[in-house]
């Protein structure tokens, strides 16, 4: 029975953080539940149930492969937190199965998990986008036969440094966070005025 009631809530708390993460944000219809169900030859599968009806339940592997991935990793989050000591973990570039938006809830929600400590490797500019001033970056540099480098990237100039070595040109502007167009002297009020709103 204990069991029984730690799976339960378990499954609430997947669905409160999916339809968070996941579904709402993206306006689609929220998920009302997780279930684990015979699905062929005595395979057990996991399905999300939609709040509308129809369609039904929807096999976990029929709805891509970062849905998946963050069930489970979510899943072992919320499994480890009654632990005596912080479990730890290693994500290998979170960013392959999540779209830009999705990977960003998803790092700024794992940013307030305080239960474990989280290693990531990435390539990605939108996860760097997404850290917390309180997070460290390490930047790691090998070049042919020479052993990898380590570095501690603190402050703006060696994070844009970090930026420049993943290709990142200032010229993306699909993926800045503010643009200024100016021209001529009149730079100047746009930069002041923007400087106040910021401030």
């Amino acid at each position: 029975q204990n069991r029984a009631v730690e799976f339960d809530t378990l499954k609430d708390s997947l669905v409160s953080w999916l339809n968070r993460l996941v579904f709402e944000p993206a306006g689609l219809v929220a998920i009302a539940g997780i279930d684990v169900k015979d699905a062929t030859n005595k395979k057990f599968d996991l399905f999300v149930v939609p709040r509308s009806k129809p369609p039904g339940p929807i096999s976990l592997f029929h709805m891509g492969t970062g849905i998946a991935e963050l069930v489970i990793l979510l899943t072992a989050f919320w499994l480890d937190s009654d632990q005596p000591t912080k479990p730890v973990y290693f994500l290998e570039e979170p960013e392959l199965h999540l779209h830009p938006g999705l990977l960003r809830r998803v790092m700024r929600s794992l940013s307030k998990i305080t239960s474990c400590q989280i290693f990531a490797s990435t390539h990605s500019n939108v996860l760097l986008d997404s850290l917390d001033p309180d997070d460290v970056v390490f930047r790691l540099q090998g070049s042919g036969a020479a052993p990898c480098s380590v570095e501690r990237v603190t402050g703006l100039a060696t994070l844009y440094g970090v930026l420049d070595a993943l290709g990142v040109s200032g010229s993306s502007l699909l993926q800045v966070n503010t643009v200024l167009w100016v021209e001529g002297p009149s730079d100047r009020l746009y930069l002041r005025r923007w400087l106040d709103l910021y401030s």
